[in-house]
C-alpha cells in the first residue's frame, strides 16, 4: 500500500512547493470564489469529490437531528482552508456548490482568518481542508467540540503522516530550509488530523493511511450512488 500512497504524497515538485512556500499565516483571509463554477476541464475532479458533499451533508444533518436547539432553519457548513488555486476550487468551492443544491449553506474562510473562531457558532459542521495546526485551528476545534459540532479534516495527498517521510521523493537536493518546511507541514497537518473527529480523503489510499493512526475515515466515494 505504501508504494501507492507515496505517489499520492508528492507527485511533483509543485506539491513540495505548495507545502513549503505557504506558512500558517500566508493564506489570504478573504477567499475569492473566482472560477468556481464546474466546467468540463475539471469534470474529473468534480466526480472525485462528488461523494464528499454527501458525507458532509450526512454529518451535518445528523448533528442537527441530535441537537435540541439548532441555531438556524438552514443547515450550515464552515470550511476552513490552507490551500489556494486548484485544490481550493476542487475541494472547497465545488463542495459548496453541491451542498447548496441540497439546501445546505456554506462559508469558506482561510484557516488563519480572525473570523474563523466566531464563525463556529453558526455552523453545524466544520471542514478543515489542508489546515496546518495553529492557535486558531486549535481554538476552532475546541469550540466546535464544546458545542457538539463535528469537525472533518480533509486532505488530497499524504502530507499528514510524518512517519512516512521515507516514502517521499528524495529531498536531498533541496535546501535545508525547504526540507525543514516539508517536515513542519507534515507535523502540522498530522496534529490537525488527530484533533478532528473525522477524516475525509480524496482516495482510498489516503483513507487507509489515516485509518492506520486510528482516525475515523471516509473516502470521497463513500456516498457515491446514493
Amino acid at each position: 500500500m505504501l508504494g501507492r500512497v507515496s505517489q499520492s504524497f508528492v507527485s511533483s515538485s509543485r506539491s513540495i512547493e505548495r507545502m513549503t512556500t505557504s506558512s500558517a499565516e500566508d493564506v489570504p483571509s478573504s477567499l475569492e470564489r473566482s472560477d468556481a463554477r464546474i466546467s468540463q476541464e475539471n469534470a474529473r475532479s468534480y466526480m472525485v469529490c462528488s461523494g464528499a458533499h454527501r458525507l458532509i451533508a450526512a454529518i451535518t444533518m445528523k448533528r442537527r437531528i441530535v441537537s435540541r436547539s439548532p441555531s438556524r432553519s438552514i443547515p450550515h457548513v464552515l470550511f476552513l482552508t490552507g490551500a489556494e488555486g486548484a485544490p481550493l476550487r476542487y475541494r472547497v468551492w465545488n463542495l459548496v456548490e453541491q451542498l447548496e443544491l441540497q439546501g445546505i449553506s456554506s462559508r469558506a474562510l482561510a484557516h488563519s482568518d480572525v473570523a474563523a473562531l466566531p464563525a463556529v457558532a453558526a455552523a453545524d459542521a466544520v471542514v478543515l481542508f489542508r489546515c496546518p495546526f495553529s492557535v486558531t485551528v486549535a481554538a476552532v476545534v475546541s469550540d466546535a467540540r464544546r458545542r457538539g459540532i463535528p469537525t472533518i479534516f480533509s486532505m488530497d495527498d499524504l502530507a499528514f503522516r510524518p512517519d512516512l517521510e521515507t516514502e517521499l521523493p528524495d529531498l536531498s537536493h533541496l535546501s535545508p530550509e525547504v526540507q525543514a518546511g516539508v517536515r513542519w507541514t507534515l507535523r502540522a497537518h498530522e496534529r490537525t488530523l488527530l484533533a478532528a473527529d473525522y477524516f475525509l480523503g480524496s482516495t482510498e489510499e489516503l483513507c487507509a493511511a489515516a485509518e492506520e493512526v486510528g482516525v475515523l475515515v471516509y473516502p470521497a466515494s463513500y456516498f457515491d450512488g446514493i
